[in-house]
């Protein structure tokens, strides 16, 4: 009653403030202590019982406890009752983060107690707590303190065997709040709410509110069927390889953009790197398959002038496996490009390959000029130009003559070099090819010009001098993935499937967060109800997928995918699709899982992309068994020598940083290597791999 009689009427909204004692002598004689609630004949968790029960009497939707600092008899029921949401307030000095470390440990030992499945994320679980960093400012967050404050909450907060012992990047959810010098003084809740309203914390505050009070409602046009699914796995299936050569269509990145707007009516001369699985291929049988590089130009920006200019595509070089329809596409645009030059197609792509091998295997002792002249020569006797021994402007000059255009596409260099780490004549061959497109731009009216794509680590062996000028030349081109073209990739793989309100024409004017919003429908908005405090869906694929340097395979967004929408037919009681298929198609057990094969397909293709790889791994497995496998783990515990841990550093296999509980150096591994090959993760490892991560990809993902 004296509750009712004192509450304030705010904006529609009845707050009652019930004090911890109304005069000074209550605080030095208390006739109830701590240890008369905590340890009473009904229990320590009676405390919290009593003030719901209150809470009810009041009708109230939302009870906010205020707690002292630290552990005490009195917060402990309340910090320890799974029902009660905790907010732990604190700042990144090193007292108050010892002190956060401490309840968030213990805080961890309860939440063990409590049983956890992904298997039915709709179940009530123990409710994670939540950080907030306060006070901090733009120079705070810039310091290593910070970062390392980040780094010792993940680490006290580490559930053993929590999700199988994946790393989550949203598991310990850390909200980080601005320093406000206007909140330093407030002497009334109308004040405080006042200054408040001025700040971005509110705005932070009520995008919580809406998060966590809101339902796992279904969303709209959304329903999971059979059909979606379906048709999202067999457009996963057809763009998981791109030999196959199948679609015309093609999402366009800023690498193709950089492409068109830079060569929009000229020949292009372009190095463009990408991983394996990066989409090199693909891009490749894109372009060929337009016939004219103006049409190709028209493709990618309707906007984009293209004057006069036309260009015949002739691909030259391509990957050995590719299918028939692929190989329909360069037959055709090479018939074009010989129809163009008056001749006819004689071209044998087996026969250009083996003149390469050859090349190679008599001529050991051959320079860079002498590798220059042989390319000059292949590209001649490709087009019969009857030209011996041309030199650049003589080649040049012929086209002229001809009034042909003529860009000559490269593709499958490491069916070519198959030995190019250790083989010099290789090495050479290879840098004079990829000094062409930088020495054909030295003319002053090119007719030809060249597009080469090659893989990121041959440029390592090939270009020994200046080798960061000359990535930094061709950077705009390389086809890697971000986050704004993760979540535009799968943007557009659902508007292939034909997933409802999906349009495939408008990814590239949405903005990121449209595109996760819109993404929803595809996987929800968390591993979990909506409202939980399981990671962001999205931020924990894109996180899953990439390695501690950053990088991202297309490949393995369409596989993840894949994978999901296959769990989803083949599993549909074990991934709960009933549970979730009237607020989004994925359900989250299908997307962690996913994560397992995904890993395991890499580490078989890095083995045929890296035989040092290969050759380390085959030794690796048949010394080391699975069960004594654990990051982190020294060079020593597994006889690597220097030669073998740069490898795996430069293919982001591996980082080392420092363990914490030992004060040593040891080597951590990202999950989409850990997984398949077969690593375990020691406890406490979780929270490091959490911050290498959490520095290669930058704080805010999208």
């Amino acid at each position: 009653e004296e509750l009712r009689r004192s509450s304030i009427s705010h904006t529609n909204t009845e707050i009652f403030i019930l004090p911890a004692f109304t005069n000074e002598k209550q605080l030095f004689d208390t006739p109830i202590l701590p240890e008369n609630v905590t340890k009473g004949k009904h229990g320590p968790w009676s405390y919290t019982n009593e003030i719901q029960k209150l809470g009810a009497k009041l009708n109230a939707d939302h009870i906010f406890v205020d707690m002292r600092a630290g552990l005490s008899e009195i917060s402990s029921p309340l910090l320890f009752d799974p029902r009660v949401e905790i907010f732990l307030v604190t700042t990144i000095a090193e007292q108050s983060i010892r002190g956060t470390s401490l309840i968030l440990k213990q805080l961890a030992k309860m939440m063990g107690h409590f049983p956890y499945s992904d298997e039915d994320e709709s179940a009530d679980q123990f409710i994670t707590p939540n950080v907030i960093l306060s006070m901090l400012t733009e120079d705070l967050k810039k310091l290593d303190e910070f970062e390392q404050a980040i780094s010792i909450l993940n680490e006290a907060f580490d559930l053993e065997d929590k999700n199988s012992g994946q790393s989550d990047l949203g598991q310990l959810p850390i909200i980080e709040m601005p320093f406000a010098q206007d909140l330093m003084s407030v002497s009334s809740f109308d004040e405080a709410h006042g200054k408040l309203t001025q700040t971005s914390m509110i705005q932070m505050a009520q995008k919580w509110a809406e998060d966590k009070f809101s339902k796992d409602k279904p969303k709209k046009g959304v329903k999971s069927t059979e059909k979606d699914i379906s048709n999202l796995k067999k457009i996963c299936e057809k763009y998981e390889f791109a030999e196959q050569g199948e679609s015309a269509d093609f999402l366009i990145t800023e690498p193709i953009t950089n492409m068109v707007k830079r060569f929009n009516n000229e020949p292009p001369r372009i190095v463009s790197l990408g991983s394996k699985g990066s989409g090199k291929t693909f891009c490749y049988l894109q372009i060929a398959r337009a016939g004219l590089w103006s049409k190709f130009v028209r493709k990618v920006s309707e906007k984009t002038s293209i004057g006069d200019f036309q260009g015949f595509l002739f691909p030259l070089l391509h990957p050995t496996n590719l299918k028939s329809p692929a190989q329909a596409i360069l037959d055709k645009s090479r018939e074009e490009a010989y129809k163009g030059l008056g001749g006819s197609n004689h071209f044998l792509h087996s026969d250009y390959v083996d003149k390469i091998i050859r090349t190679i295997k008599k001529n050991a002792d051959f320079d860079l000029a002498q590798w220059s002249e042989f390319w000059l020569n292949l590209f001649s006797e490709a087009i019969e130009t009857g030209m011996l021994t041309p030199g650049i402007k003589q080649f040049n000059e012929y086209l002229k003559e001809k009034n042909v255009k003529i860009i000559f596409l490269i593709d499958g260099l490491e069916d070519i070099f198959t030995d190019i780490l250790d083989n010099q004549s290789q090495q050479k061959a290879l840098k004079a090819l990829l000094d062409l497109p930088n020495r054909i731009s030295e003319l002053r009216d090119p007719f030809w010009g060249i597009i080469i794509f090659v893989r990121r680590d041959f440029i390592k062996y090939s270009i020994k001098q200046n080798r960061g000028q000359f990535e930094s030349l061709y950077a705009s081109y390389a086809l890697s993935w971000n986050a704004t073209s993760f979540l535009k990739l799968v943007y557009w793989i659902c508007a292939q499937a034909e997933i409802h309100d999906f349009q495939g024409t408008n990814v590239s004017l949405l903005r990121n967060d449209q595109i996760t919003d819109k993404l929803e429908q595809l996987w929800g908005r968390k591993l979990g109800r909506d409202n939980s405090n399981e990671a962001n869906t999205a931020r924990w694929v894109y996180a899953a997928l990439t390695d501690f340097l950053g990088r991202l395979q297309a490949r393995d967004i369409v596989r993840i995918l894949l994978y999901a929408s296959t769990m989803c037919i083949e599993k549909p009681t074990q991934v709960k699709i009933d549970v979730w298929k009237d607020s989004r198609i994925l359900p989250p057990a299908a997307i962690r899982r996913s994560l397992e094969p995904c890993s395991k397909k890499k580490i078989t293709e890095a083995k045929e992309e890296f035989p040092a790889f290969k050759n380390w791994f085959d030794r690796f497995e048949k010394k080391v068994a699975p069960n004594d496998r654990v990051v982190p783990f020294t060079a020593n515990q597994y006889n690597l020598t220097p030669s073998e841990v740069e490898m795996l550093v430069d293919m982001g296999v591996i980082m080392e940083a420092e363990d914490t509980s030992e004060g040593t150096m040891k080597f951590y591994m990202p999950e989409i290597y850990r997984s398949g090959l077969e690593f375990n993760m020691k406890r406490g490892a979780r929270p490091k791999v959490l911050a290498l991560k959490r520095k290669a990809l930058g704080k805010d993902l999208f």
